[in-house]
């Protein structure tokens, strides 16, 4: 599995939202063999039920219930962990994420923003901007099968993926 190879594959959309990443796959023609979407937020998910009818929205926190029963191909991950938490340390949060969702799947990607940054864009309050590095060693606990991609244009920041597999 790489990072963009959807098809086929059962897929748990950690911090799903409104269902965007489904709406991305739809509309690139990608038909995954599973989707389900989870997220903390009943309004959210409503919405994402009204837009996606007939897809799988849950209710669920994934750190504090764990899918036992089930398992994916891949979870992934995009923007939650780069909200600046507040009241829990954004970098424990992320390590505790990817060791959660390996648990339940195959493999796990997550988008960051970085704290590498081309250009004059100021830091934001709200967001937290993680080191590669770091977040590269949290995933080689879990597997020596790991991608870290960091050659994305700058939209303005810097981000990158991570693939654990």
């Amino acid at each position: 599995m790489d990072m963009s190879d959807f098809s086929d594959v059962r897929i748990l959309d950690v911090g799903c939202g409104f269902g965007g990443f489904l709406g991305h796959l739809q509309d690139e023609d990608i038909e995954p063999a599973q989707y389900v979407g989870i997220d903390i937020s009943d309004r959210i998910l409503d919405e994402a039920r009204d837009r996606y009818p007939g897809s799988r929205f849950e209710r669920r926190n994934l750190m504090v219930e764990p899918f036992e029963d089930e398992s994916f191909d891949i979870a992934v991950e995009f923007g939650v962990p780069n909200y600046d938490l507040e009241r829990v340390s954004n970098q424990a949060y992320l390590r505790r994420y990817l060791k959660h969702a390996y648990d339940c799947s195959d493999a796990v990607l997550v988008n960051c923003l970085s704290d590498y940054r081309d250009g004059d864009w100021e830091y934001e309050e709200f967001v937290h901007y993680y080191s590669p590095e770091k977040v590269f060693g949290y995933a080689q606990e879990l597997s020596r099968d790991v991608v870290l991609k960091h050659d994305f244009e700058p939209i303005p920041q810097k981000e990158f993926n991570l693939l654990v597999r």
